[in-house]
This record gives C-alpha cells, sequence and structure tokens, in this order.
C-alpha cells in the first residue's frame, strides 16, 4: 500500500515522518491527518473512539510495524478541530500521549497492486509483520471467529505473510477490522494489519495448514489435524520436536484458552516443554514453565540476543562452537535489521543461563560480545534465510546436529562448565595425530598457533582418539581458536569417516614440565576416562562417546 506523498515513503516529502527531526512548513489543513507515536497494540477501534469525537470518519489506515495511522473524515472542518485541539491539550490513547497533524496527501490511496480497497466487503486482507511464530488457519481462525462466523480461509506469501478471511456477512468482517486491525498475534510480535480485499470470495482447493474451507469441511480425503468430523479447527497445541527432523510443528489441539502456545526444548535429552500465554490485547504476556522447566532458576526462557558479532567472522556455524559449550542449541538466526546481532534458541533455559553467565561481555574478534534474554520464547524456521558475507545461511537448525553435547544425562553430566580461557581441552582427535598435525589443523582453520600442547597419556584410549590440552598466551587468543576451529573435522588414513575434533575452555594452564602420565592425576580424568569405553566409536572412525 502507498499514500501518495505521505506515510508510505520517504519521497519527495516525507513530511509524515515526525521522527526525521527536521522542521518543516505548516501543512495545509486536509481531511487526512497522521497519527504518530501511537502506544502498541493500538486498534482501529481505538482510533474509532478517540477521534470520531470531532466528525465522521471515512476511513482509517493502520501502519502498526511503523505505531502510525492515517484518519481520513468526511470533511475537513472535523480534521482542523482535531489538530487544534491537539495543539492546546494533549490527545491520548491508553494513556499515552500521541501526536497529530495534517497529512501531505489529501486522501487514502491504496496502490498495493489491487489487493485491498476502501469498500466494505465480506473478504479481508491480513498483513502480519514480524512474524516470529507460524501462523496458520488455525491461528487466524481463533483470533477471527469471536467477531463473526468465518467461512474460508487462504494463506498466501509476497512480501510479507498474507492471508484472505472471508466471513459469511459483511457486518462480521466490519466488526474483525475494527477490533484486531493494528494488534498483536502474541505479544510483541505476529502484528497484524486489516484491510478490505477487492476479493469478493475466497478460493480454496484443499484444506491444509494454509487454507481452510469451514463451510465444506470434508473438500479433502481427511482432515490434515486430524480433527472429528464435524469439530472446527482451534489452534496451538505446542509444536512439538522431533529427533529426526530439523523443524518445529504446530499441530492441532483440543479447544482452550485463546492465544495459549507451547513452544518445544530440547533439554538433556528429552523434551522439555513449557506454555506462554500470550494476549494480544494486552501488552504484557505472563509466562510459566511446566514440567522440568518449572523450577528453572534465572532467566525466563530460552532464546538469546547476542550482539557485538563481528560480520567478517561470524556465521551461524561459528556461534554454535561457542555456544554449544553450554548447552544444546536448537538454532540459530542472524539479524538483518541489526548488523552483527543474532538470536540462539538453546535447549533449555538453564542453557540460556550459563551462556549468558560466562559469555557476556568476552572479547573476541575486536569487539565486545554481549548476551541477554529475549522476550521470545523459540525461533521460527526461515524457509529462504538470506546469505551472510561468507556466504552461509543467516539460519540453520541444529536440533538434530550431533556436535551437541547435552543430548543424554551421562554426556550433559561429563561437560565441565568454564569461561573463555587461554587453555583448551581438546579430544575426539585421531588416533597417531603428531602434534605438529594439530597446529596444522588451527591454521588451516585461521587461528593463530598455540605455544603450548600437552596430551593425557592413556595408551588404550589412544588407540581410538588423542586427547589433551592445548595453549596461548591470552584467553582472547584461545577464544577465537574455539570459534574457528571447534567440532573441525579430520580425516584420518585408513577411516570412512572423519573425527570432529571438539574443543572447551579449560579450567587450569598447563604446567610446566613433564604431563602427567597417569591419568588419574589429571584435572580432567572423568572426561579422559570416556574414551576407554568400546562403545565409544561410531560411524567408523567418527567417536562421540564424550
Amino acid at each position: 500500500m502507498s499514500f501518495g506523498r505521505g506515510i508510505g515513503s520517504r519521497g519527495s516529502s516525507g513530511d509524515d515522518f515526525r521522527s526525521s527531526g527536521r522542521v518543516s512548513e505548516p501543512l495545509e489543513p486536509s481531511a487526512l491527518v497522521h497519527a504518530s507515536e501511537l502506544p502498541e497494540h493500538t486498534l482501529e477501534a481505538d482510533l474509532l473512539r478517540t477521534f470520531s469525537k470531532y466528525g465522521e470518519i471515512k476511513e482509517i489506515c493502520m501502519l502498526p510495524h511503523l505505531s502510525q495511522a492515517l484518519i481520513e473524515f468526511k470533511d475537513v472542518e472535523s480534521a482542523k478541530m482535531i489538530v487544534e485541539n491537539a495543539k492546546s491539550e494533549s490527545l491520548t490513547i491508553s494513556g499515552r500521549r500521541i501526536k497529530v497533524n495534517y497529512s501531505t496527501s489529501q486522501h487514502i490511496v491504496h496502490r498495493n497492486e489491487g489487493m485491498s480497497t476502501t469498500v466494505e466487503n465480506k473478504v479481508l486482507l491480513f498483513t502480519v509483520y514480524k512474524q516470529d511464530y507460524p501462523i496458520t488457519v488455525d491461528v487466524l481462525h481463533q483470533i477471527c471467529s469471536p467477531h463473526g462466523t468465518v467461512s474460508r480461509i487462504a494463506i498466501f506469501r509476497k512480501f510479507h505473510l498474507h492471508a484472505l478471511v472471508e466471513f459469511s456477512r459483511v457486518e462480521d468482517a466490519i466488526r474483525a477490522k475494527r477490533n484486531l486491525n493494528g494488534a498483536d498475534i502474541y505479544s510483541g510480535c505476529c502484528t497484524i494489519k486489516v484491510d478490505y480485499s477487492v476479493s469478493q470470495s475466497v478460493t480454496v482447493t484443499r484444506n491444509d495448514q494454509e487454507s481452510w474451507d469451514y463451510e465444506n469441511p470434508q473438500s479433502c480425503n481427511a482432515s490434515l489435524l486430524g480433527q472429528p468430523e464435524g469439530r472446527q479447527p482451534s489452534l496451538l497445541k505446542e509444536p512439538k520436536v522431533y529427533r529426526d527432523q530439523s523443524h518445529v510443528q504446530p499441530q492441532q489441539p483440543p479447544m482452550q484458552a485463546p492465544m495459549q502456545h507451547q513452544p518445544a526444548h530440547i533439554g538433556y535429552g528429552g523434551l522439555q516443554q513449557f506454555s506462554v500465554l500470550d494476549s494480544f490485547h494486552h501488552p504484557h504476556a505472563n509466562s510459566q514453565f511446566l514440567g522440568h522447566a518449572a523450577d528453572a532458576p534465572g532467566i525466563a526462557g530460552s532464546v538469546l540476543m547476542v550482539y557485538g558479532l563481528n560480520g567478517e567472522v561470524f556465521n551461524c556455524q561459528r556461534l554454535f562452537n561457542l555456544l554449544c559449550l553450554y548447552g544444546n542449541v536448537v538454532s540459530i538466526k542472524f539479524l538483518r535489521s541489526k548488523e552483527g546481532s543474532a538470536m540462539v534458541q538453546m535447549g533449555d533455559p538453564q542453557a540460556a543461563e550459563r551462556a549468558i553467565q560466562n559469555l557476556n561481555f568476552a572479547r573476541m574478534f575486536g569487539q565486545k560480545l554481549q548476551l541477554s534474554q529475549s522476550k521470545q520464547t523459540c525461533l521460527v524456521e526461515t524457509s529462504r534465510p538470506r546469505n551472510l558475507p561468507d556466504g552461509s545461511p543467516s539460519f540453520i537448525d541444529f536440533s538434530a546436529s550431533r556436535n551437541n553435547r547435552f543430548t543424554t544425562p551421562g554426556l550433559a553430566a561429563k561437560n565441565k562448565i568454564y569461561p573463555p580461557f587461554r587453555t583448551l581441552q581438546f579430544w575426539n582427535c585421531p588416533p597417531h595425530c603428531s602434534d605438529e598435525d594439530l597446529r596444522q589443523m588451527f591454521a588451516g582453520c585461521g587461528c593463530q598457533l598455540p605455544e603450548k600442547i600437552a596430551r593425557f597419556s592413556n595408551p588404550k584410549a589412544a588407540e581410538k582418539t588423542i586427547a589433551g590440552q592445548v595453549q596461548w598466551a591470552r584467553d582472547i587468543d584461545a577464544t577465537e581458536a574455539l570459534v574457528l576451529a571447534n567440532n573441525c573435522e579430520v580425516q584420518a588414513p585408513g577411516q570412512k569417516y572423519p573425527f570432529a575434533v571438539r574443543l572447551s575452555f579449560a579450567a587450569k594452564p598447563i604446567a610446566d614440565g613433564q604431563w602427567p602420565a597417569s591419568r588419574d592425576r589429571s584435572p580432567f580424568k572423568e572426561d579422559a576416562a570416556g574414551f576407554n569405553k568400546g562403545s565409544g566409536t561410531s560411524r567408523g572412525g567418527r567417536c562421540d562417546e564424550f
């Protein structure tokens, strides 16, 4: 949608962008006024209540992603009255003062390739901004059905996610538009803009998560979500993470309280689930953890915001190399809107807390890392992620990665949690790997060469893998080496599969002199013991027992 010389773009005038800081000349009075600095979750109904006191309103165009709106009155005098009153007294919505002035345009013009119109219609066009959760026909049906009978829904994607929702009556569509336009489906995300569609009806060829004919529920052989006959789809049973799949699937639940969303979490070898009760009518959501996560200390969620990433070095895999030391990593997404930042979904809240405690303000690659808790509860898989500067995708799902180290209670217990330190522990190196081979591995990954290398003395374990420690002069050098070389695959002669070399931070520096010959004298004896198990080798030469 474009609005002439108004909000749609900065264009030749751009006077409607009050945040630009320019001092503009007084605008000519017109029937179209521009409201800015609207509070979050402002609905079309809120604007109707506030602005209809000054005259009859012809149309309202919400711009929820900009916290702005255009209100067109039937006559100029009504617009003059509210603009003059706004100068002398505060005009507020939900207790927050808003700004009101004339628009640079005379009328609201719909130019979004013929998708919407000003004419009241029983078919509504939904546009979803900040889509952080999957939006299916079930989600749209639940938020629309309180306002009238929904006949059909069809979802499609263009620049954003769009949906056509057909009501049985025009009156129902008008009521739904007023009460949903500008709302958040979930707290702080999935903001919806609602317009009248130019289409007079919605065509549905099959019933699935992208389209549904509620007047003909048997239009396909069987309901995709397995509902009993005569029961309408509702929404948002907890998404499930399957071990043999790398995506989150929302499925259809029994009827429950509106806006209940239960993302899944990968814990120590199982699924830990929690529920967040989000209301698109209120800016603050109440959240609680269920099951094992109920007693989770510290932060309330498992999604991290990571800032201060050097964009020339970091990608999803290298950020995984760093964070996998503190818990399972489910997925990583680099943000387009803020350079050098990413969102990371950890396997459970404890893992997120460990990452914050040990990595916040850590320095690497010329920048200082900052980690904090995100308000989101899970990351949604991006179907077509953009490419990062190195050509790798900006989103990767790691839920099925073999490099996650906390997949069972036994493996989780073997991981020792330390902050960045100049000494690294290494294991799962190929047998007969020399010190020079290790240096070449680090050099090939772009790391500075370590100053010291020491090995665990365990002849039996050395027949399968090599373990020990490497040390640099500074903590930052070791940290950068771990980011670049952790999980590096090394091919050994005569082995079908490569060895994935594991790295983690150590607690103490390498002592001067000969490394102890006895494994029991090593501060990492539990780690070294893991290599003496007959079940330690899988997939040929690859050992993942630790």
